[in-house]
């Protein structure tokens, strides 16, 4: 008799931050990373992992920075498509893999508002009915 294995693939906790900016991707990084010593750069994912709905999003990822997290600045509006679609109003999410207090996470929402151009910067609840797409960034 055989015995089976369930296999428990974990999910890597993240939270994510809302930010509206009128800049492109490629200005918004540059600002983050000037302004709030990020090291962004461009994040191409491989074909094979590139999920159909989300594999044209433009995205920058930084592990540099801290290195506790592995934050991604993911674009949320990109030629004429959304990525959460229930977020219409929203430019960019920034997506911050790791565990992380809550008390960081509002600073860095709050440090966010901070940088020029930028007009908002929401800390996003996983109720949202279409924030599973981050999971696959």
């Amino acid at each position: 008799m055989s015995k089976k294995h369930k296999l428990q693939i974990q999910e890597e906790p993240y939270a994510s931050i809302a930010i509206i900016c009128p800049e492109g991707h490629l200005k918004l990084s540059w600002l983050l990373n000037n302004t709030l010593n990020f090291e962004f750069r461009e994040h191409q994912l491989s074909p094979e992992s590139r999920h159909e709905e989300i594999k044209d999003f433009p995205t920058y990822i930084d592990t540099d920075s801290n290195p506790d997290f592995c934050f991604k600045l993911i674009k949320n509006k990109f030629e004429g498509r959304l990525l959460l679609k229930s977020l219409p109003n929203i430019d960019f999410i920034l997506k911050i893999e790791g565990k992380i207090k809550d008390l960081y996470l509002k600073e860095i929402a709050k440090r966010i508002k901070t940088v020029p151009n930028v007009l908002g910067a929401i800390l996003l609840e996983k109720k949202l009915k279409d924030i599973s797409m981050l999971e696959k960034i």
